[in-house]
This record gives C-alpha cells, sequence and structure tokens, in this order.
C-alpha cells in the first residue's frame, strides 16, 4: 500500500501536496526493508525492535551496536545493488518475485 499512500499525498488526485512527508513504521528489520520502503517513496523509515533488542542484550550500546549493524546492512546492500545513495533507491530497483502463496484459490 505503501505505493498508494505516497501518490495519494504528492499531489496526485487532490492529494496533500509535495511538502508531505511520508513515513514508514511498520516491520522493518533489516537493511533490505529500508531500502525497500525508501525505494516506494518513503522519506522516513521508522525502526522499531532492533534498537530495543540491542538495549535488552547490552544497553545502550547494545542498542548502539544493533542501529550500526542494520546501517550497515542497508549500505552493503546499496553497494551491491550498485546505488551510491538513498536518492537512488527507486521503484525501477524493485523486482515484484512469485511466490506460492502469492496466488488465491478459485476454490
Amino acid at each position: 500500500m505503501l505505493p498508494e499512500v505516497v501518490e495519494a499525498c504528492r499531489g496526485k488526485k487532490g492529494g496533500i501536496g509535495e511538502d508531505f512527508v511520508v513515513m514508514f513504521d511498520s516491520g522493518i528489520r533489516t537493511g533490505a526493508d529500508i531500502v525497500k520502503a525508501v525505494s516506494l517513496g518513503a522519506k522516513m523509515v521508522g525502526v522499531g525492535r532492533p534498537w530495543v533488542y540491542g538495549l535488552g542484550i547490552n544497553g545502550k550500546f547494545g542498542a548502539r551496536e544493533a542501529l550500526r549493524g542494520l546501517l550497515a546492512d542497508c549500505d552493503q546492500l546499496m553497494g551491491l545493488a550498485g546505488m551510491k545513495n538513498l536518492a537512488e533507491c527507486t521503484p525501477k530497483r524493485l523486482r515484484k518475485s512469485a511466490m506460492p502463496g502469492d496466488t488465491f484459490s478459485v476454490n
């Protein structure tokens, strides 16, 4: 639904306008999640659980390391995909791959 929300907020079809910032905050666990959300139009990504897990393991140092690991994962994924920065994360970089559970039964 993220692309539809972004389109509705960006002024197309009577939306809010270009200055509206879309923030994605749901299920971010890996660098790939961040890259996908930004590629689909999010300008901000909320990271809830990873830093809390790190905090529980080793206090503020664990939280910091969890976020460092998440950023390193994001950086590595972008490098492997040939992207130099987040501005290069566009919908054209994504490809939907069909999974067995993506099809619906006619029964």
